[in-house]
């Protein structure tokens, strides 16, 4: 797709991602939270809210596995960028040189030929830094992406704990007196408001890539237009 792209596997990296955030208990809200041994007493059919909660829960912890997998395809490509200019540094001192030999010998046509090979060079090098400043700045789209993802999974606990708060009081389980309603509800305006300022910033990174991108695709296209031989 892009010239020197590395793609990292999304199925290893989804599940090893997965693997660690559960065994590290990464997600919670920092709220109150509800025992599970509480909620294990109530019979299934009080539990329906529960449950889909507890899936949200699930698909939120998928979804800031997905976007750890994107960070490291988008380092790949920084990586990758990197490395194809110092590819295209390397060509032009060869074709340095290249001219300084050609003058040493005064062979005028190898002269000519390495100066028009430099300017070559020389263009793909703006081209590769080009391509490095779009690359950065897909890193860091994908990193506040992350945070999202993670703020997004905050949300969704604090709003599972609330669910499982409120079959315990539905249920007028004994347990419910332990909590305090308020407190459930404070965790997740803390956590809807953490969400929001995290998509600002993610809007602003996405527009910064955007701009990046497209100055990279305008320095490919010049490229491509002054290597393009003349018609007739």
């Amino acid at each position: 797709m892009h010239r020197g792209l590395m793609v990292v596997p999304l199925a290893a990296l989804l599940v090893a991602g997965c693997a660690s955030m559960k065994k590290a208990g990464i997600g919670g809200s920092g709220g109150p939270t509800v025992e599970d041994t509480q909620i294990a007493r109530l019979p299934p059919n009080q539990l329906s809210d529960v449950n889909q909660w507890r899936m949200k829960v699930t698909r939120a912890d998928d979804q800031v596995a997905r976007a750890e997998v994107k960070i490291n395809e988008a380092n790949a490509n920084l990586d990758a960028a990197k490395s194809q200019l110092k590819v295209d540094e390397q060509q032009i001192k060869s074709a340095n040189e290249r001219i300084k030999a050609a003058q040493t010998r005064r062979d005028a046509q190898a002269e000519n030929q390495a100066r028009s090979d430099l300017q070559s060079f020389q263009a793909r090098v703006q081209v590769a830094q080009a391509q490095i400043n779009a690359a950065q700045q897909e890193v860091e789209l994908a990193e506040a992406q992350h945070v999202l993802a993670e703020r997004k999974r905050t949300l969704t606990h604090a709003q599972l704990e609330e669910a499982k708060f409120m079959a315990l009081r539905n249920a007028n389980d004994p347990a419910a007196g332990k909590y305090k309603p308020a407190e459930f509800q404070e965790a997740i305006r803390d956590a809807e408001a953490s969400v929001s300022e995290q998509q600002s910033k993610v809007q602003k990174e996405k527009a910064d890539y955007q701009a990046a991108y497209a100055s990279w695709q305008q320095a490919q296209q010049r490229l491509t237009a002054t290597s393009r031989p003349p018609p007739g």
